[in-house]
């Protein structure tokens, strides 16, 4: 069974930004002090839900530490379930960066498919 035939709903969640509201400083995503950039940060594209556990793992870690994260299952070298379906969505439409436009992006997409699932 692949990664996303495996994935199981837990009501443990909490909701992550992708992009942290403070990002370390070796993250390439910088925010500006700007209502646009706040709408942004906050914005259900750059929102997942995973456990309290990978939170704590990857609190305020860079996009690129988290989708090498999301990586470690797509290869194998991390058995078990991925924790977020949408984690891995990002990861595969974007692979090389996560960008502001890339948020507005991947938030239409998401909006999309929710009301394509309620039809």
């Amino acid at each position: 069974m692949g990664i996303i035939e495996n994935y199981v709903f837990k009501r443990n969640r909490i909701i992550e930004h992708i992009a942290p509201q403070t990002p370390q400083s070796n993250s390439l995503m910088k925010w500006e002090d700007t209502d646009e950039d706040k709408t942004i940060c906050d914005s259900f594209g750059n929102l997942v839900m995973i456990s309290l556990g990978l939170n704590s793992t990857l609190s305020n870690e860079s996009y690129e530490v988290k989708t090498a994260h999301v990586r470690s299952y797509c290869n194998g070298s991390k058995s078990g379930s991925i924790e977020s379906l949408k984690l891995l969505v990002v990861h595969k439409d974007h692979p090389s960066g996560w960008t502001k436009d890339s948020i507005k992006e991947h938030g239409e997409k998401m909006y999309k498919w929710l009301q394509e699932s309620f039809r």
